[in-house]
C-alpha cells in the first residue's frame, strides 16, 4: 500500500491529469455485481458478548431487562449496545501525518453513556470517536414494561424478541444498567430515613436517577412506606464485531489478493512483501473486470492485460528497474494512458471535499457531500477511489491504500460493498491485512470509508469498450 501524496485542488479533471495516489478504489453498484456478497452462516443463538470477545458478523446480542414496581425492592434493568464512527476531522500528528483516534478517551462513563441509554453523543471533539446509537432495551421506570422498550438503530441493527442483531462491523460496547430501590416501614410519628445511594453509583450528581417506582402498599394506621436505600449500576466493556465474509472461492473469479498475486507472479518487494505496493495495478484491473460485468450486452472487448503488465505500465517504474522495498508509486496518469488504450473513453476523475458540509452525511441526490459525490459516480458505473486505509489497527489511518467499492448493500444500504485488494479491513481489529484476508465482496460501513476518503480522487471508468449501457 504505498503512501498517501499530496491532493490537486480541482474537480472533474480528465483521468490523464491523475496525479501519483497510493491504491485505488473501484466502485459498481449490487445490481451491477449480481446480488449481495455471500454471509456467514451462524446458527448460534442470541449471546451477552464477553469481554473484548470478537463476534461474528450478524451476531444476535442479548441482556436482561427487569422492571419490578410495587414491591419492597423496586428494580430496574436494561441494557444495550452502542458503536462509533471514525472522526471525520483527522487529527495532524508527527511529521504532518493524518491520524484518527487509536480509541476513545478515557472516562468515568464510557462516551455516550448517561445512566438510562446509550442515544447521547460526544462533543464534537475531532480526537475522539463519535458514538453511533445501536440498539438497547431499558424500560422508563419500574412501572413500565420491557415489552415496548427494545429499540434497534436500523439498517446496522435488526431487533428481535429480547436481542439485536449486529450487522455493522466495527468497536463496541455492551453496557448494562440496574436501578433498585429498597423500601423500609417508618412510623409516622417518627423521624423520615434519609435515602441513601450505594457507594457504586457512578455519578451522584448527575448520571444516578432518583428514587424510582411504587411502595409495596399504601402503608397501615401508624406507618408508612419510605426508602431506606437506592442504587444505580452501570457497568460496559468493549467488544468487536467482525466483517462480512468474502467469496474467494474458485467459483468467482475477479478477486486479486496482492499479496498473493505478489508471489505467484514475482512482483517487486514492497514494504516488506511482494505485492505490497501493488494495490493500484490489483484494484484498476478490478476495476476494469467489474466494468465490463456491469453491462448487459459487450461488443468486441479486448482482452485484458496480466497483472505484471498492469504493474509496469501503472507504477512509477516497471519491474526491471525497481530496487527491493524502493519507492514505487501507482502514477494515475499512467492508468488513465492504459484505460485509453483500452477503450474506456469515458472515464473521468473528481476529488471529494474535506469542508464540514462535505464530510455531512447526505441528504439528497444533489448536495455537496462526499457520499452523495460517491453514489452520483456509482450511478455511472466503476469508480476509483483513493483511501487512507491501511494495515495498522482499527481508527488509524494507513499510508495510502486503493480498494475496489461495489455500490451499497441492498440489504443495509449503510455500507458499501468492497474489493480490497489487501484483504478484509473488518477481518480483524488489528491483522486485518495480508495474503489469508479474503476482500471479494465484504462490506464496509459508510461512515467508515467517509472518513478515509476525506480529499480522496475517485476515479469513475464509464462504459468499457464495447458496452451498450441499458
Amino acid at each position: 500500500m504505498p503512501k498517501q501524496l499530496a491532493r490537486p485542488r480541482y474537480l472533474g479533471a480528465i483521468i490523464a491529469g491523475l496525479v501519483a495516489v497510493g491504491c485505488l478504489i473501484v466502485s459498481v453498484s449490487a445490481a451491477q455485481k449480481g446480488g449481495p456478497p455471500r454471509r456467514p452462516v451462524h446458527h448460534a443463538g442470541p449471546t451477552i458478548p464477553d469481554r473484548g470477545s470478537r463476534l461474528h458478523y450478524g451476531a444476535t446480542v442479548r441482556g436482561r431487562c427487569l422492571a419490578v414496581n410495587h414491591s419492597q425492592l423496586n428494580e430496574t434493568r436494561g441494557w444495550g449496545v452502542y458503536t462509533f464512527n471514525p472522526g471525520r476531522e483527522p487529527v495532524i500528528g508527527p511529521a504532518g501525518r493524518k491520524l484518527l483516534p487509536l480509541q476513545f478517551t478515557r472516562s468515568p462513563n464510557p462516551p455516550g453513556l448517561d445512566g438510562f441509554a446509550s442515544a447521547s453523543t460526544r462533543s464534537s471533539d475531532p480526537t475522539g470517536w463519535q458514538v453511533a446509537g445501536i440498539g438497547r432495551q431499558m424500560p422508563s421506570d419500574p412501572a413500565a414494561t420491557c415489552a415496548h422498550s427494545l429499540q434497534a438503530a436500523a439498517p446496522d441493527a435488526t431487533a428481535s424478541p429480547n436481542a439485536v442483531t449486529l450487522r455493522r462491523p466495527g468497536p463496541y460496547v455492551y453496557w448494562t444498567f440496574v436501578h433498585t430501590v429498597r423500601w423500609v416501614r417508618a412510623r409516622d410519628s417518627g423521624p423520615e430515613p434519609t435515602p441513601r445511594p450505594c457507594a457504586q453509583d457512578p455519578d451522584q450528581s448527575a448520571s444516578s436517577p432518583a428514587p424510582t417506582g411504587a411502595p409495596p402498599s399504601v402503608g397501615g394506621q401508624t406507618w408508612h412506606w419510605a426508602v431506606s436505600r437506592f442504587c444505580t449500576t452501570v457497568k460496559w466493556w468493549n467488544f468487536s464485531v467482525l466483517g462480512s465474509r468474502g467469496n474467494c472461492s474458485t467459483s468467482n473469479p475477479g478477486y486479486i489478493n496482492q499479496y498473493l498475486a505478489g508471489v505467484r507472479l514475482h512482483l517487486p518487494l514492497g514494504r516488506g512483501k511482494a505485492g505490497g505496493n501493488a494495490c493500484g495495478p490489483s484494484a484498476l484491473l478490478m476495476a476494469m473486470l467489474q466494468s465490463e460485468r456491469s453491462e448487459r450486452r459487450l461488443q468486441h472487448v479486448p482482452a485484458l492485460p496480466a497483472l505484471p503488465t498492469v504493474f509496469d505500465q501503472t507504477m512509477q517504474r516497471p519491474r526491471r528497474k525497481v530496487t527491493s522495498n524502493g519507492d514505487n508509486e501507482f502514477l494515475g496518469s499512467k492508468a488513465g494512458a492504459l484505460l485509453r488504450r483500452l477503450g474506456w473513453t469515458e472515464a473521468t476523475m473528481g476529488r471529494l471535499g474535506t469542508s464540514a458540509e462535505s464530510i455531512a452525511d447526505e441528504t439528497s441526490v444533489s448536495d455537496p457531500t462526499n457520499q452523495a459525490a460517491i453514489d452520483r459516480a456509482l450511478n455511472d458505473g466503476p469508480i476509483v477511489l483513493s483511501t487512507d486505509l491501511g494495515r495498522e489497527p482499527w481508527g488509524t489511518t494507513g499510508e495510502g491504500h486503493v480498494i475496489v467499492v461495489l455500490g451499497r448493500d441492498p440489504a443495509n444500504p449503510g455500507e458499501y460493498i468492497v474489493y480490497d485488494p489487501a484483504g478484509n479491513y473488518f477481518s480483524d481489529p488489528v491483522n486485518h491485512y495480508g495474503p489469508s484476508s479474503c476482500g471479494s465482496g465484504v462490506l464496509y460501513p459508510s461512515s467508515w470509508l467517509l472518513a478515509f476518503a476525506s480529499g480522496a480522487w475517485y476515479l469513475k471508468l464509464g462504459s468499457p469498450p464495447g458496452g451498450v449501457r441499458s
